[in-house]
């Protein structure tokens, strides 16, 4: 039978609230991204459809692999069909609806994971907190980061992208399928419930330098975090339009200075760039963590005293 040129009503309603980041199911795009969430999905995909049937026949075999021969629905579709239901706006050859994971299950998981790999090194459990982080690459891109670099979970307070948009899966090339993530968390949206929740917060990065530890180069960084071995750390971002508020920052400093530590990343000159891409900024940070995590030495003393003369030069 040749490639279908529509599809039923019901499976064009599941996709358009995919879309949407509505559904219990998430859109996935591409063979590579179909691949890997099949290896990390506990289910297997509810819908694959394909324009190439070897490229359909593939992915079901790697599919049925994974999950002990079961699969939902293979369909060939026409091109003109597939460009209407993919979300991308150059339309790879296949995609997949696959369950959104059980974030309870997930969290187990992954603490386990962290357990194996951070076994050498300083039990630090941080998570990372995007306060109204609007634009669903940059989500998708901290939520790679934040898998690939030892973050227990991704939280996203009420005014951030949806992190199952499908612009944000495709960032998070199958982050989405191992790393728990929980949105529209109101509770983490004051300083109260923060500090309730957390025992440090670890805000990057600030655009008050003066005020701010250096990221790199601070040994009072590394000692802090060696003394919050084993409590709860939050990684707090800001939106890269408007930031952080500043009354939430006040508040923090009010309620518990010694628990609030704002970072900044040095460059080249301070006065010139106007800032960092907040996921650029997330990795830089979580690098460090993992390193120290994962039993690394947080400092790199050739590393740092380059970044200290760059940061100096810059202005500070």
């Amino acid at each position: 039978m040749g490639p279908l040129g529509s599809v039923s009503k019901h499976l064009k309603s599941v996709i358009r609230r995919c879309k949407l980041g509505e559904s219990d199911f998430a859109l996935v795009e591409g063979e590579r991204l179909v691949t890997s969430v099949a290896k990390l999905s506990r289910s297997p995909p509810s819908y694959l459809l394909s324009t190439c049937p070897h490229l359909l026949a593939r992915l079901r075999d790697r599919c049925r692999a994974g999950h002990r021969g079961q699969i939902g629905d293979c369909v060939l579709v026409t091109d003109r069909l597939m460009s209407q239901l993919a979300d991308a706006a150059t339309p790879q050859a296949c995609l997949a609806v696959f369950p959104k994971p059980d974030p309870t299950k997930a969290a187990e998981i992954r603490q386990r994971r962290l357990d194996a790999v951070t076994s050498g090194g300083l039990r630090l459990d941080y998570s990372v907190l995007c306060w109204r982080v609007s634009d669903p690459a940059n989500v998708g891109g901290i939520a790679r980061l934040s898998w690939c670099l030892g973050a227990r979970r991704l939280l996203m307070t009420p005014g951030s992208a949806n992190p199952w948009l499908p612009k944000a899966i495709r960032a998070g090339a199958g982050a989405h399928f191992d790393l728990p993530i929980v949105s529209n968390c109101a509770e983490f949206s004051d300083a109260s419930q923060l500090l309730s929740a957390f025992s440090r917060i670890l805000v990057a990065c600030s655009a008050r330098p003066k005020d701010s530890l250096l990221l790199t180069g601070s040994r009072e960084l590394a000692d802090t975090l060696r003394q919050d071995a084993g409590s709860s750390i939050c990684l707090l971002l800001g939106s890269e339009a408007n930031g952080l508020p500043d009354e939430l920052m006040k508040s923090l400093n009010e309620a518990a200075p010694e628990r609030v530590t704002m970072l900044h990343v040095p460059m080249s000159d301070y006065r010139q760039t106007a800032s960092l891409n907040v996921a650029a900024a997330a990795g830089i940070v979580l690098h460090r963590l993992y390193s120290l995590a994962a039993g690394g030495d947080l400092l790199d003393p050739v590393a740092d005293a380059a970044a200290d003369r760059l940061s100096s030069a810059g202005g500070r």
